[in-house]
């Protein structure tokens, strides 16, 4: 599998409409982007009460076909031979239940803070960047342009 840059397969922050949601209106995971096909996806599922850590490797299926996809934020890069070892670090990202302020995106922050601890995250990230890029990213996409995993992968 090729690399899509000298830095390795490109790591995002996905971005998804949560329609419907009686509070949250949009969820966040981490996607490390293989290729057009193959996607990994790093994320927490559930409700206040079942939240659980769920990975999931080689999606084959492009998140511009998600119909709730709503564009990204690139926050890094990491070889493609770490997928299986990053997949096992983020279990020590905690998972909290029955807290009515924790959610995904939460899990989400404290995942690239500690992806950062092992280099692979942008030094300067933080979560007012992420949100401004995943703002700009659905702006993107409401006007049907490429979203920042289209624009990374047409690099290939």
């Amino acid at each position: 599998m090729a690399e899509s840059s000298c830095h390795g397969l490109p790591i995002i922050v996905a971005h998804y409409d949560l329609q419907g949601h009686p509070r949250l209106t949009e969820h966040w995971n981490l996607a490390i982007l293989a290729s057009h096909q193959t996607v990994h996806i790093f994320e927490v599922r559930g409700n206040s009460d079942s939240f659980t850590y769920m990975p999931e490797l080689n999606i084959a299926s492009p998140l511009n076909q998600m119909s709730n996809y709503r564009g990204g934020c690139h926050v890094g890069y990491m070889p493609a031979d770490s997928v299986e070892r990053i997949r096992e670090k983020l279990r020590d990202v905690p998972v909290v239940k029955y807290g009515s302020y924790w959610d995904g995106q939460i899990w989400c922050m404290n995942a690239i803070k500690l992806l950062k601890e092992e280099g692979y995250i942008f030094p300067k990230m933080n979560e007012p960047h992420v949100r401004k890029e995943l703002a700009e990213d659905m702006e993107r996409w409401q006007q049907a342009e490429d979203t920042i995993d289209e624009r990374l992968l047409a690099r290939k």
